[in-house]
C-alpha cells in the first residue's frame, strides 16, 4: 500500500502581499490626487496663466510654457500611477518581471522623492517606495518568486 502524498503548500510571503498591497493603495490615492489637479488645472486655465504672468521668478519662461510642462508632467505621472497598479496586481500573481519592474519604479519614485524633500507628500511617497523595495527583495519574496509551479 502506498502512502498518501501530500502537496506542499506554496503560500504568498506576507511581504509580497503587503508590497503589492501597498503599491495598489498609493497608486489609487496618488491618481486620485493627480486627477483633481488636473482638473484644477484644466479648469481654470486662463486664470492660472495670469497668475503665472504675475510671477516674478519663472527665469524668463513663457506663463504658458510652464502650464504645458505641468500637464505634460501631470500626464506621465498618471500614467506611472497606473503602471505601478498593474505591475503591483501582476507581482501578486506571481509575475517575477512585475516584481522587479516595480522594485525598480520604486527606486525611482524614491529618488526623485529626494529632490523634493521639503515637502510632506514626497516624504510620504518616499517611505512607501523603499518599503516595498525592501519587501519584494527580501528572501522570503525572492524565493517565493524563484520556484514558481
Amino acid at each position: 500500500m502506498s502512502e498518501p502524498t501530500f502537496e506542499v503548500e506554496d503560500e504568498r510571503p506576507a511581504t509580497v502581499t503587503a508590497a503589492c498591497a501597498l503599491t495598489a493603495i498609493v497608486a489609487m490615492f496618488t491618481f486620485a490626487i493627480l486627477c483633481f489637479v488636473g482638473y484644477g488645472l484644466l479648469h481654470d486655465r486662463d486664470e492660472f496663466v495670469d497668475d503665472l504672468s504675475d510671477a516674478q521668478d519663472l527665469h524668463g519662461l513663457a506663463p504658458d510654457d510652464v502650464y504645458t510642462f505641468l500637464l505634460v508632467t501631470l500626464g506621465v505621472l498618471l500614467v506611472w500611477t497606473l503602471v505601478a497598479f498593474v505591475l503591483a496586481l501582476l507581482a501578486y500573481r506571481r509575475s517575477n518581471a512585475a516584481r522587479l519592474a516595480l522594485v525598480v519604479s520604486s527606486v525611482v519614485t524614491a529618488l526623485l522623492s529626494l529632490l523634493t524633500i521639503l515637502t510632506v507628500a514626497p516624504i510620504i511617497s518616499m517611505v512607501c517606495a523603499t518599503a516595498v523595495v525592501v519587501m519584494l527583495t527580501s528572501r522570503s519574496a525572492r524565493e517565493w518568486y524563484e520556484t514558481r509551479t
